[in-house]
Order: C-alpha cells, then sequence, then structure tokens
C-alpha cells in the first residue's frame, strides 16, 4: 500500500480532501469497500446487466467519490424475480462496509452520505414491487383495494419490509459467497483506482 502513496496523492480528485496520506488511503479503501460490494452483488445475481466500469475517482456527473456503471444487455430479457436482485445490488455497498470495516472505522469517515443514497433508492424501488410481492406472499388477496386505505398501507408497508430485509439477506450471503472474488477486485480497485469492465471479468475469473 505505501508503495502505491505517490500515485494515489497525485490521481487524487476528491473535492476539499487534506493532503494527507493516510487520510487518502483510508478514504480510498473505504469507497474501494463500497463499490465492489455493487460490483460482485451485480455480476453474481443480475444477468441483464454488466458492468462497465468500477471507480474510486471523484464522479463530476454525480458529485462524488465512488461509481459503479452498468450496461443493460439487450440479449436479455429482465424477470420480475430480478427486482428483488436489484435491490440487493442497491443495498450491497451498505453491506460490504459493515462486512469489510469496523463500525469505528466507519464513523470516523462519516459514510452517510452515500449510505443514505443507496438505501433510499432501495426503498424506492422496494415500495414499487410492494404490491405484487404483497398478493405473491398471500398477506392481501386480489380485492385488497376493497380494503380500508390504513389496512392497504399497513400490509404494503410490511411487504417493502419483507423486500428490503430479503435484498439485504441476498446481499450479505452473495458477498460472503463470492469474499475471493471481492477481495481481488477490492485490493486492486485500491491500486488502480479504476477498473474496466474487461479487467473485472479478469479478476473476477481469477482461480
Amino acid at each position: 500500500m505505501k508503495e502505491q502513496t505517490s500515485k494515489i496523492l497525485k490521481e487524487e480528485t476528491a473535492r476539499e480532501v487534506p493532503n494527507d496520506t493516510e487520510y487518502v488511503e483510508r478514504l480510498i479503501l473505504l469507497v474501494a469497500t463500497h463499490e465492489t460490494g455493487h460490483y460482485i452483488v451485480n455480476r453474481a445475481l443480475i444477468n441483464y446487466r454488466r458492468t462497465i466500469l468500477l471507480s474510486t475517482m471523484f464522479d463530476t456527473d454525480e458529485g462524488s467519490l465512488g461509481r459503479h456503471k452498468s450496461v443493460e444487455r439487450k440479449d436479455v430479457e429482465k424477470q420480475k424475480e430480478d427486482y428483488v436482485n436489484e435491490i440487493a445490488m442497491l443495498l450491497a455497498g451498505i453491506v460490504a462496509t459493515h462486512i469489510f470495516l469496523t463500525e469505528e472505522f466507519i464513523k470516523d469517515m462519516n459514510e452517510g452520505t452515500t449510505i443514505h443514497q443507496d438505501f433510499m433508492q432501495a426503498l424506492k424501488l422496494a415500495n414499487e414491487i410492494a404490491p405484487e410481492y404483497c398478493c405473491k406472499s398471500q398477506k392481501i388477496c386480489k380485492t385488497c383495494k376493497k380494503w380500508p386505505k390504513h389496512l392497504q398501507k399497513q400490509f404494503l408497508e410490511s411487504a417493502r419490509d419483507e423486500v428490503l430485509t430479503e435484498a439485504m439477506r441476498l446481499a450479505i450471503e452473495t458477498i460472503l459467497k463470492h469474499k475471493n472474488q471481492y477481495v481481488k477486485v477490492r485490493r486492486e480497485l485500491i491500486i488502480k483506482r479504476e477498473l474496466s469492465g474487461d479487467e473485472l471479468e479478469q479478476l473476477y475469473n481469477l482461480e
């Protein structure tokens, strides 16, 4: 890690980050841990989309550090059950951070903004699929629209929370199952700061 310090500092694009070697290394570790989580779950669970870039650099479009960029494959059709996998991918950055870093480290680095953004996206999608998930789990029948609104709201919120819980469990299991790939990708991402889709595939498939 120390041999990469000069290179990392020269490439550092974070706004208003002190020119402090230890802080920058910790920041890169945090971002790499988070973004690698997104990549691993996307690669393992989502066959209709492939990652083309993983980065710890400053993203001018999003105004934040780190980026997991992917594109949908035209030859693979998205299935209804894939929505839970999608939510798992959105939560995977949060999950990876809490698996591989200590709570004290996370608190010191103040990752709250990134966690909030990811969770809000996951929550939005969970709310969208809650009605179908609710009926699928037979908690509300097809006549649920005739129920009082407060009961509809209760059951839909319950279904949404079940979706989030299932997606979180799936993200944890997937990252732990592919821990070797995770470690290889994160290590390389820390050094290079950016990895292309081809580089990620090589690392993921490396024995």
